[in-house]
């Protein structure tokens, strides 16, 4: 007799690591800029501290995250102790960069829910109001028709825009088409 292989249960099959480990990039990325945002330049002290006791060489050493030195001894003292976004992302965006890399080399797609969450052009995580802005436009003639309300979602970082269409009805694809016209054409010869 044949015997019955195991199943596994909710182990998710042979790549269930990378999964976990896409899923991990994700939440570590909103996590770290969650705890950005909490950050108040004023009450915390211990970043400029660091700034302040950094040696400075001759030789750049510079993340892309990293502003250029020039830039910051031209800014005015008030806004120079503000951090600049595209810095202080820098990590959740690397973590989101590194886990669409694993997702491409492993070949495993991201839901629609996780791509959603990011920008596909700079990698900065987007929330509606802080990171991005969101508008509806819809394109059609004194805005008549209701189905061609778009969801429109820009990135304040690179300005890169999303678009997402928000009606219900959608338009049969070509198979579904021809399955309802050949359903018609027989129904009217049977009649």
């Amino acid at each position: 007799m044949a015997v019955s292989k195991n199943k596994k249960g909710t182990s998710g099959g042979a790549q269930s690591h990378i999964r976990a480990r896409l899923t991990y990039l994700q939440k570590a990325a909103t996590y770290i800029y969650s705890k950005q945002q909490d950050f108040k330049p004023g009450t915390h002290t211990e970043e400029t501290e660091c700034e302040n006791t950094t040696p400075k060489t001759s030789i750049s050493t510079q993340s892309p995250c990293q502003a250029p030195e020039e830039e910051n001894r031209d800014q005015e003292p008030a806004t120079a102790s503000l951090p600049n976004p595209t810095i202080r992302y820098c990590l959740p965006r690397q973590y989101i960069s590194h886990m669409r890399g694993v997702s491409r080399k492993t070949q495993q797609r991201l839901s629609i829910e996780t791509k959603r969450t990011f920008c596909k052009r700079c990698d900065l995580i987007l929330i509606p109001g802080v990171t991005c802005t969101e508008e509806i436009q819809n394109a059609s003639k004194d805005r008549k028709k209701p189905w061609a309300d778009v969801l429109v979602i820009r990135c304040s970082g690179c300005e890169t825009e999303k678009r997402f269409p928000q009606s219900d009805r959608r338009s049969k694809k070509l198979k579904e088409r021809k399955q309802d016209n050949k359903e018609s054409k027989d129904q009217t010869a049977i009649s």
